[in-house]
C-alpha cells in the first residue's frame, strides 16, 4: 500500500482561521484511486455538508470519491463522507457517518487482507456471478478456490497480489474478501493485468494479478477506507 504525500507540492497557501472563521483544522484522506490523496486544511460545517479549504490542489477529485476528515481536536469524531464538489483547493464533502477517534497513542497495526478467490471461465461468468452475489453456497463447491498471501497492495477500487494462477485481462473473479476486525464480504472483480513477478523471494513461475472491483458492498469499501486510515495513522 503506497500513500502519496507531497510536502513541497502545495499549489495554494495554507488556509488559516482568519480566512475561514469558526472552521476546524483537519487532515483529509481521499481513497478513490489507486494511491490515496492526503492533505491538510480547515473545515466548516454548514447546510448539511463540510466545506474544506486545503493546502493542496484537489480539483482532480471526482464526485463520489470516499473522503475521511480527521480533526486535530481529539474530542472530534472522524467524518466518513463523499466528495460532492471539487474546485481548486476547495472541497464540498457530504457527511455519511461519524466514527469515534482512536484514543490510544499507538493504534493497532494492520495485518493484511484475508482473501480467497476463484477465477471464472468465460462460459460460466454470468451464472456463477449471480449465484455468488445472491448468497448461494454452491459456487464454493465448484472450481478451485485460491488463498494468496494477505500482504498485498490494496485500495477501495481494487487489489494486487501474487498468484500462481494463469489469468487473462478481462476475466472475472469471485472474491471472499475480508478485513480483520470488520468482517468478510462476497465481491466480484475483473483482472486488469496479469504479469510475471520475478522479485527476490518470489518463486519462479509466480505471477502478479491486478484486479479492479466490479461489485463490492458499501461496508467492504468503508472497511478498506478504515484500513487506509490506520496505515496513515501509523505512518504520520
Amino acid at each position: 500500500m503506497h500513500l502519496l504525500h507531497h510536502d513541497n507540492a502545495h499549489s495554494a497557501s495554507s488556509p488559516t482561521e482568519a480566512s475561514m472563521p469558526n472552521s476546524l483544522p483537519v487532515d483529509l484522506v481521499c481513497t478513490g484511486g489507486a494511491i490515496p490523496f492526503m492533505a491538510s486544511g480547515r473545515a466548516l460545517f454548514a447546510d448539511g455538508a463540510w466545506t474544506v479549504h486545503l493546502d493542496r490542489e484537489a480539483g482532480h477529485l471526482s464526485p463520489g470519491t470516499a473522503a475521511i476528515l480527521s480533526f486535530t481536536d481529539p474530542d472530534q469524531p472522524r467524518i466518513i463522507g463523499q466528495v460532492v464538489e471539487a474546485s481548486g483547493n476547495r472541497l464540498l464533502v457530504a457527511e455519511k457517518h461519524k466514527r469515534e477517534r482512536e484514543k490510544r497513542a499507538y493504534p493497532r497495526l494492520v495485518g493484511g487482507v484475508p482473501l480467497r478467490y476463484r477465477l471464472l471461465h468465460r462460459t460460466e461468468e454470468r451464472a456463477e456471478t449471480l449465484a455468488w452475489l445472491s448468497g448461494d453456497k454452491s459456487p464454493l463447491n465448484r472450481g478451485e478456490w485460491i488463498t494468496p498471501d494477505e500482504l498485498m497492495n490494496f485500495s477501495v477500487t481494487g487489489l494486487r497480489f501474487e498468484s500462481d494462477t494463469e489469468a487473462e485481462a478481462g476475466q472475472i473473479l469471485l472474491l471472499d474478501l475480508g478485513v480483520r476486525g470488520h468482517g468478510s464480504w462476497r465481491c466480484t472483480a475483473r483482472v486488469v493485468r496479469a504479469f510475471a513477478a520475478p522479485p527476490d523471494g518470489v518463486p519462479n513461475g509466480s505471477r502478479s494479478l491486478a484486479v479492479s472491483f466490479e461489485v463490492i458492498p458499501t461496508e467492504a469499501e468503508e472497511a478498506l477506507t478504515e484500513m487506509t486510515l490506520a496505515i496513515q495513522d501509523a505512518l504520520l
